[in-house]
């Protein structure tokens, strides 16, 4: 609200944001130009770019780092049937006259046969985003989800998810594996990665002796993925009405006694908050795709 109806933020371009743009930028550059001269593009989004001696310190470690990032793409479509693909694709729902729903996806894999459409989607990022599924029922950690729903919305032919994925990138870890949810199909499960049963592109994916998925799978039926996509529907639905109807209730969500609605906020030295308007949040649901 105060945002986009009162025009209050002064938006600042920090470092972090730049990084953020930057990977985006050149990964998608590189992968639709089919060119690996990571060089060309970070000078190309750099050129404008006024920065500190410090700054241009980390950009040089971050170049060489997408260089690295770029390899496991490589590596990922050894693995993958998945032969076509879709980069910063934008994705516009509307809902009415007035209304729409937005979002551009980093990556869209896909696969066609004559009767399905294999899909797998990733975002990439910088930062350190939760991707429990355990609070979407408080429309919580819910990017994912909602790539999930933009592309439910596409001329898809009988769309089936082989996963959804995060790809994190920083210069401490170093580790692109794909981070998020296969599908527990194996047959499915294939399209994206031949070799799940011990996964070389997607962290934690791996089968036991008896070829059941170990402990660190991170897995869903295809059920509880289109549970997903419906749940999705319905919560952003509500924060339509609920913006329609003026409703902009200060209720900051608080997970293990950190108030994670707040932790961000531009706002905190006008707003009236007060302890009795925190949402406890105990826990979460490890059924919420399906309460």
């Amino acid at each position: 609200y105060l945002t986009n109806i009162l025009k209050l933020d002064i938006y600042e371009e920090n470092f972090s944001a730049i990084i953020g743009s930057m990977v985006h930028y050149v990964m998608e550059k590189c992968l639709s130009n089919n060119n690996d001269n990571v060089d060309i593009y970070v000078n190309e989004f750099l050129k404008d770019k006024k920065l500190a001696k410090k700054e241009t310190f980390f950009i040089e470690k971050y170049r060489k780092e997408i260089k690295n990032l770029l390899e496991e793409t490589k590596l990922e479509k050894t693995y993958s049937k998945l032969d076509k693909a879709m980069y910063e694709k934008r994705i516009d729902i509307e809902y009415d006259e007035n209304t729409h729903f937005t979002g551009i996806i980093d990556k869209i894999l896909y696969y066609e046969d004559k009767l399905n459409t294999y899909i797998a989607l990733i975002d990439y990022k910088t930062g350190n985003d939760d991707i429990s599924l355990k609070y979407l029922n408080e429309g919580l950690n819910i990017q994912l989800p909602i790539y999930l729903y933009l592309v439910s919305k596409l001329a898809f032919t009988n769309p089936i998810y082989t996963g959804f994925y995060l790809q994190k990138f920083n210069i401490i870890d170093k580790d692109y594996r794909l981070l998020g949810y296969s599908n527990s199909d194996k047959e499915i499960l294939s399209y994206l990665d031949s070799n799940y049963d011990n996964s070389k592109i997607i962290k934690g994916l791996k089968t036991l002796k008896d070829g059941s998925f170990g402990k660190t799978s991170k897995i869903l039926s295809n059920d509880e993925i289109n549970n997903i996509i419906e749940k999705t529907d319905n919560i952003i639905k509500k924060v339509i009405n609920d913006i329609k109807d003026n409703k902009f209730d200060i209720n900051p969500k608080v997970i293990d006694d950190k108030n994670i609605g707040c932790e961000y906020c531009k706002y905190k030295d006008i707003c009236f908050i007060t302890k009795e308007d925190e949402q406890i949040i105990s826990g979460g649901v490890d059924n919420a795709i399906y309460s």
